[in-house]
């Protein structure tokens, strides 16, 4: 990274900054090969003065995840998820040219009959303030028994259109990591 100065006192150009990505995905697998699919088409903000984006880099897992459109190496890809029972984690890397790389990482969950969400839950309730942030509380009596303190967990909308069922990429009610109350809940 180039370092400059200021009257003595040193400073680095900022990273690049990678916005128009929801911090989670969520949905059920659909179609044929079945699959979770997303097209996906982040910005990149070249936040050193005069820098300019040039090269992105998709990194997803050895296994599960297949490129459907675009390529690893572009702005816009399109990625289909297999139906898994745990997250997919999935970077992006946006790269200025002056070398400096901004990164932006978040799970996906793909969901089927045989890898169901997690359900049994009621009372879900998500309070927010400007304080504390977001709180998503909820009563899990079904589904949670291996989950252990802090698992990762989203809490998401599944809707049906004209009787067919669609994912809601933009309805992520909360992101969050797992607090139990005790053993038994």
């Amino acid at each position: 990274k180039t370092q400059f100065k200021d009257f003595d006192e040193p400073y680095r150009a900022l990273d690049p900054v990678i916005s128009g990505l929801q911090s989670a995905y969520a949905g059920f697998a659909s179609g044929t090969p079945e699959g979770l699919t997303l097209t996906l088409s982040p910005q990149a903000l070249a936040a050193a003065s005069g820098a300019v984006i040039v090269g992105w880099q998709w990194t997803i897992p050895a296994s599960g995840v297949t490129v459907v459109s675009g390529a690893l190496t572009q702005r816009q890809v399109g990625l289909r998820f297999d139906p898994a029972s745990t997250e997919y984690w999935v970077k992006v890397t946006a790269t200025d040219d002056g070398g400096r790389t901004g990164i932006f990482w978040f799970p996906v969950w793909s969901h089927n009959d045989i890898n169901p969400p997690a359900l049994g839950f009621t009372a879900a309730n998500i309070s927010r303030s400007l304080d504390g942030g977001s709180t998503p509380t909820l009563t899990a009596f079904d589904g949670v028994n291996n989950l252990l303190d802090g698992t990762l967990i989203v809490i998401w909308s599944q809707e049906f259109y004209n009787g067919t069922e669609t994912n809601i990429f933009s309805n992520i009610d909360a992101v969050c990591r797992l607090r139990r109350e005790s053993d038994e809940s």
